[in-house]
């Protein structure tokens, strides 16, 4: 049991036996003023008083005599030391009296929410086990976190919204992104794709397409093809000052609804795919998706391998250069023309 909670519950004893072994030191008002003052600072809230007592025996305002078994306490200075009413300010107060490294602790801890797992917090305080007990011993010896079931926790609510007090309010933002970015680097091993390479979308009327995207978003058409070297399929058109773009999937006819998430798709840039392919095949959850993944070459001459969602739209994944390694020619067939034309 940490001292102050020892140092708390043998006050309170005490207090319970009618304060008297504390009388022969003062006289009796001085209990009634002492339990008055408890009261008016902590509302009578169990935790705060312990808060509060502790943060008493901690600036040695309260003290215990083994010799005597008896209490001993300076009021006016309890009283001249002016305790915040706010228990968060109480708590501001206690912890920043915590070794350095106990704080920092708790403010990385504070971030993470209530508690964190012990892996986490040594991974984003990039020390051993061992160093990061040790960092949260002078926190647990407090009372403000305590380790169960794996984890550090905070002891209360009060505790976690005081650590994150102590952090300075320009710093947050930076020390949360610090902490989003270590935790997403271990993601990266996983990753299949870094980024979404090209999105396409069922296109009726190539030309009025190209004006708006060319004219006035201006994209600039990089490469057109087709399955039929008599009509063309696709075109494609890059951001301006970029390599994404946008896929338009030509038709002369609206195609028939079942067919539209196979037209309209999503594409990730992978630099291997076979490499992807293994990757996604030894996730556990790969075997919910239960469709083989079948590596092929696309009229562009990219590798590419194609997948479903639940909803049946197309998530491609293709690797960013050619097979062969030079440009594909694009198609010189004309697209086709809309329905009424």
């Amino acid at each position: 049991m940490p001292a102050g909670r020892i140092l708390i519950t043998r006050f309170w004893n005490s207090l319970s036996e009618g304060g008297a072994r504390g009388c022969r030191t003062f006289s009796f008002g001085i209990p009634l003023l002492l339990a008055y003052r408890l009261g008016s600072s902590t509302s009578g809230n169990p935790f705060f008083a312990g808060q509060f007592l502790t943060s008493l025996a901690e600036e040695a305002l309260v003290e215990f005599d083994p010799r005597s078994r008896s209490w001993t306490w300076n009021l006016d200075a309890i009283v001249d030391k002016r305790f915040s009413d706010n228990p968060v300010d109480l708590m501001i107060g206690r912890l920043r009296r915590l070794a350095p490294e106990a704080q920092e602790a708790l403010k990385l801890l504070a971030c993470l929410g209530s508690h964190a797992d012990f892996a986490t917090l040594a991974k984003l305080r990039s020390e051993s086990d061992e160093a990061m007990h040790a960092s949260f011993r002078d926190a647990v010896r407090a009372g403000a976190a305590v380790p169960r079931e794996g984890s550090y926790r905070f002891f209360h609510d009060r505790v976690q919204e005081a650590a994150y007090a102590l952090i300075p309010t320009e710093g947050r933002a930076e020390l949360h992104l610090r902490i989003a970015r270590l935790l997403v680097a271990e993601t990266v091993p996983e990753r299949i794709a870094e980024r979404i390479y090209h999105v396409g979308f069922l296109v009726g009327d190539s030309q009025k397409e190209m004006d708006f995207y060319g004219r006035i978003l201006g994209f600039t058409e990089t490469w057109r093809g087709g399955g039929d070297p008599k009509v063309l399929s696709w075109i494609n058109m890059k951001v301006p000052n970029g390599d994404d773009y946008v896929e338009f999937m030509l038709y002369g006819t609206m195609p028939d609804w079942n067919t539209w998430g196979g037209r309209n798709h999503v594409s990730l840039v992978v630099p291997n795919i076979a490499k992807s392919v293994e990757v996604l095949e030894a996730r556990p959850a790969f075997k919910e998706y239960g469709k083989p993944l079948k590596i092929a070459t696309g009229v562009n001459q990219k590798r590419q391998v194609n997948m479903f969602d639940p909803d049946g739209t197309r998530v491609e994944l293709m690797e960013p250069n050619t097979v062969t390694g030079k440009p594909t020619p694009p198609s010189t067939a004309p697209p086709p023309l809309p329905v009424g034309k």
